[in-house]
């Protein structure tokens, strides 16, 4: 009886030594679970959202080609998506409210206080003109420069304040009362009908120098073989830090260009 009960003894030494060792192996292999969803959420691409505006902008179709230009790359490590908004200040609300991570703003407006970072892409241009009368008009009745515009109706294409807010700093700057001017804002996809139809009888137009809205703008005021009359502004110091002024030149309407990528300054 005293072999027998020797020889069954092991088995239960043999069956502790397989739990443990199954023990061993879910443990291991749950570590390198946990280490593999580690590495695969930090080598993860981040997708950092750009708010950018308004539709068919210059400022859109450079962030679509940098979205498209990093999303084709197989090892990068960001990729882009561009949240379309109303303009400018539709962005800056937007990164505000935490539904966008980056935004394409303008510096005449207000940053929102999460933003992290400012970077100056690229300063805008703003041009000033008065289409073509019809008829015979007197010369004195002839607008030439802005200190002219008291008492007429001003059209700004886009519907960003921030456009309406340099109007009114250009005017005040040539003595000019804001209050004195009736100011209309045509949207972008507007403004080349309003334009053509005499809305007003002066325009401002802000953007790229070879923005697309502001070259279809100026060519709608040409008619009958006229040309606009373009007002020459003066940048003060504090409209300087804004925009660039677009000096009065010969206007002749041709094919706009493809929109350049931003350029740091």
């Amino acid at each position: 009886m005293t072999d027998g009960s020797a020889s069954i003894s092991p088995k239960p030494q043999r069956s502790a030594k397989r739990r443990l060792m199954f023990v061993l192996i879910a443990g291991a292999l749950a570590i390198i679970g946990t280490l593999m969803a580690g590495y695969y959420f930090a080598v993860r691409p981040v997708t950092l959202r750009i708010a950018v505006g308004p539709a068919n902008s210059d400022d859109l179709k450079v962030v679509q080609a940098l979205a498209q230009a990093f999303n084709n790359q197989q090892h990068t490590q960001v990729k882009l998506r561009p949240v379309q908004t109303d303009g400018a200040s539709a962005s800056a609300q937007t990164l505000a409210d935490g539904k966008a991570d980056l935004a394409i703003i303008r510096g005449d407006l207000e940053v929102p206080k999460n933003a992290q970072a400012v970077a100056t892409l690229r300063k805008n241009v703003v041009v000033m003109w008065v289409p073509p009368a019809k008829g015979k008009v007197r010369k004195s009745a002839r607008i030439t420069k802005i200190a002219q515009l008291a008492g007429r109706k001003i059209g700004v294409v886009g519907r960003t304040p921030a456009n309406v807010n340099l109007l009114k700093l250009i005017l005040t700057q040539y003595g000019v009362d804001p209050m004195k001017v009736d100011i209309v804002q045509f949207p972008a996809n507007e403004a080349t009908d309003a334009i053509k139809n005499l809305k007003a009888d002066a325009y401002l137009a802000v953007g790229p120098a070879n923005s697309k809205i502001t070259i279809d703008a100026i060519t709608a005021s040409t008619k009958d073989g006229g040309e606009p009359t373009f007002l020459p502004i003066d940048a003060s110091e504090r409209s300087r830090k804004i925009i660039r002024p677009m000096r009065p030149r010969k206007f002749r309407p041709a094919r706009s260009a493809p929109p350049t990528g931003p350029t740091t300054r």
